[in-house]
């Protein structure tokens, strides 16, 4: 008499669970309702996925500029964040891939410097990035010679300076322990860097 086999089941591909994370997505910015999105992707999502998801999440407001889509991104990521969904290796490391691949993404996107700039500072401001975030912006030379590097941080210190009075961010980018020298063009002056983007109040 032989014994029965026992049909195996395996989970959903990688493909699959792709498309589900699109399609929470998707969800997301037609309502922008962070915990049934949160809920919905936790009843899925495997853990290892975090980061891919974290990628995905970024992917979505690098060509934006509307600022209540940045704002509920920021929101989400730090949902994310604080249901463990995303761990903090694997935010940061979603933050690192599109700076390594950053000179392909503003030729199709040039607004993306902002758009990061700004994703930037609410993870300061909220608390899914850490202060020293920034040395990965100037560890890459390419930024700084394309002028990317000073974009983005122009944009960050803007959005702070909206957010926090001018000591905050005083005492934020003392901390920080950055130069502007390190973020801006060979050919500007930090003076110049100040003045163009109206920072000498909370630069100094």
């Amino acid at each position: 008499m032989t014994q029965a086999t026992v049909p195996t089941t395996t989970g959903p591909s990688r493909e699959q669970l792709e498309r589900k994370i699109d399609s929470a997505l998707d969800e997301y910015y037609d309502n922008y309702e962070v915990m049934d999105t949160t809920d919905l992707i936790q009843s899925f999502l495997p853990k290892e996925l975090g980061g891919l998801l974290a990628e995905k999440v970024l992917m979505r407001v690098l060509d934006k500029n509307d600022v209540q889509r940045l704002d509920f991104t920021s929101q989400l990521l730090r949902a994310l964040l604080r249901q463990n969904l995303v761990s903090q290796t694997q935010l940061e490391s979603a933050f690192y891939s599109l700076l390594d691949i950053w000179d392909d993404l503003v030729m199709d996107s040039p607004r993306a410097s902002n758009a990061l700039g700004y994703i930037i500072a609410k993870g300061f401001i909220l608390g899914y990035l850490a202060g020293n975030f920034l040395e990965c912006i100037v560890s890459r030379p390419s930024l700084v010679s394309s002028g990317e590097a000073e974009k983005i941080l122009a944009l960050c210190l803007q959005t702070l300076k909206k957010n926090w009075n001018s000591d905050v961010v005083k005492n934020f980018w003392q901390k920080s322990q950055k130069s502007i020298k390190e973020f801006i063009k060979p050919q500007r002056t930090e003076e110049q860097f100040l003045v163009l983007y109206e920072l000498k109040d909370v630069i100094s």
